[in-house]
């Protein structure tokens, strides 16, 4: 289970370049562009795993594995793990206890022969992946600096055809439909 943790800052596609696209010339429908822009995004994350705009998230497990998946992309940094034990207490995991291996879309956690298996709460999700992630806006100040964290311009072309298609005919894509014509930008497992 993958939660943002806080609003994000930014657009994967500039608010210029939207209305751009969409042929608005105009400033009276900002709100509302800005609006679709950030909701599709967010079902454009969720269907690619792919972290578009960048902020901090937690990924949660319900056990250790010798290797724990964040199957989104890309990670940035990891910035704590965490878990319950048998009595609800939270315990933070030595950073020298695990390493994070990073893939060219996802990123693991590797935990080395030190680690000791704790004994788990009870509770649905336990373990506690806290990192950054996503990609430059690319607007952002050093924006570009990482070529790997550089935004694909296929990912805002499809974030603006999922906004357009919204503003101009009022129908939002079918997962069928993103299936059909982005099932290439999903990142798999």
């Amino acid at each position: 289970m993958l939660i943002r943790l806080g609003q994000p800052s930014g657009l994967a596609v500039p608010l210029d370049q939207m209305k751009r696209e969409l042929v608005v010339n105009f400033d009276d429908d900002d709100d509302r562009i800005e609006k679709l822009t950030r909701s599709e995004t967010s079902r454009y994350e969720i269907f690619t795993r792919r972290i578009m705009v960048p902020g901090n998230f937690e990924m949660c497990f319900g056990c250790f594995a010798r290797r724990l998946f964040l199957d989104v992309g890309p990670v940035r940094s990891v910035i704590e793990i965490a878990y319950f034990d048998e009595d609800g207490v939270e315990h933070t995991v030595s950073d020298d206890l695990w390493s994070l291996e990073p893939a060219d879309t996802t990123a693991s956690i590797r935990f080395g022969d030190a680690f000791v298996y704790p004994d788990l709460g009870d509770g649905d999700w336990p373990v506690r992946v806290r990192f950054s992630g996503g990609y430059d806006l690319p607007d952002a100040s050093g924006s570009g600096d990482d070529p790997a964290l550089a935004q694909d311009p296929a990912d805002a072309t499809n974030i603006m055809h999922l906004v357009k298609r919204i503003y101009d005919g009022g129908e939002i894509m079918s997962e069928a439909d993103m299936r059909r014509m982005m099932s290439g930008r999903r990142v798999l497992r």
